[in-house]
């Protein structure tokens, strides 16, 4: 998770960095802030994941800057030395309030309803975008999460997907790659429809990017001219060479 401090004491920053190193190693602090209009900045350039955001700042309040803030918005914990304004920071849907001095152990705490909170964030796009599937149609989107963000997809800008332990990359047409820390068995039945296929344990291809078979290689070579080596059997290849 990318995370961002936003707080007008500077002491807080260090301290808090520190906590966050030692309380999980998931989350990764991308950006610190002194006040609301700072923080707006930051927020907008950095599109962290969570904010730990100070209640009462120099310039403004907390809530100042999350009225500031569009679409997409990251998942909020407040940071205070008071906690009169627990109230309102449910209402816009806190995940968490800390008084300081933070206790780890509620730190921590805090961090997993977030990572909870985002992974159901995930999960619910995931679903919109399939949505159609459960009314007879094939979606053309997908939904992937790696480390800094969440992709909308075109399914048919997905060359193939290669495995790398419990990692899946995909491979797009722009020559870019999204990591997602799920295994490739995952997307397998997911991609099915759009006609891919599992080639390799390590490979699942999209057919409709297949230009030519090299059968002394045997490798397939796709629209970028890239190959990718085949490791199944002689009907199933058939197959495959059928969907080209």
């Amino acid at each position: 998770m990318r995370a961002v401090i936003v707080d007008d004491e500077l002491h807080v920053h260090s301290t808090l960095g520190a906590l966050l190193k030692h309380a999980n190693e998931e989350v990764e602090v991308v950006g610190n802030a002194q006040g609301v209009a700072q923080g707006v900045d930051l927020i907008r350039e950095t599109r962290p994941d969570l904010i730990f955001l100070d209640v009462q700042m120099n310039d403004g309040n907390g809530f100042d800057l999350l009225k500031g803030l569009s679409a997409p918005y990251p998942q909020v914990i407040f940071i205070t030395a008071h906690d009169q304004f627990a109230l309102d920071a449910f209402r816009y849907s806190a995940i968490d309030y800390l008084v300081k001095p933070i206790d780890l152990h509620e730190l921590l705490e805090a961090i997993n309803k977030a990572k909870e909170r985002i992974e159901l964030d995930t999960f619910r796009l995931q679903m919109d975008i399939l949505g159609s599937s459960f009314n007879g149609q094939i979606s053309e989107r997908i939904v992937l999460r790696d480390a800094d963000s969440v992709h909308v997809v075109m399914v048919n800008d997905l060359l193939w997907c290669s495995a790398e332990g419990s990692y899946t990359y995909f491979h797009l047409t722009n020559g870019k790659k999204i990591v997602v820390s799920k295994n490739l068995k995952e997307y397998e039945a997911l991609l099915k429809a759009h006609n891919f296929y599992r080639i390799h344990r390590s490979y699942l291809i999209n057919c409709n990017h297949v230009v030519r078979y090299d059968k002394f290689e045997s490798n397939l070579i796709f629209t970028n001219e890239k190959a990718i080596p085949i490791s199944i059997r002689k009907d199933q290849l058939t197959e495959i060479l059928s969907r080209i």
